[in-house]
């Protein structure tokens, strides 16, 4: 995972791809238990990973890769979940 990681801070997208591949099922899993929603579980991976790529400088320093990836997730979706509500009493 070292190499993957290395290939993701020098902007490899290959390497980001592997690591896509690698952790998209079990995001998209959580989120779709979570929300119920196939269309809001996607976003919730391409937000996951997008925050990942933005901030890539900083994997190198990061202890537990996939405990970080499943918090921003979980980030994600509580940050739609707030959104959804504030719809639901504001609109």
């Amino acid at each position: 995972m070292k190499d993957v990681i290395s290939g993701i801070v020098a902007s490899d997208e290959a390497s980001f791809r592997r690591f896509y591949d690698r952790y998209r099922p079990k995001i998209y899993t959580v989120a779709l238990k979570l929300l119920g929603e196939k269309t809001l579980a996607e976003d919730v991976v391409q937000d996951t990973f997008l925050k990942v790529w933005i901030n890539k400088e900083s994997l190198p320093t990061i202890e537990n890769v996939e405990a970080w990836l499943h918090r921003i997730a979980k980030n994600v979706i509580l940050n739609m979940m707030k959104k959804a509500e504030y719809y639901k009493v504001y609109a």
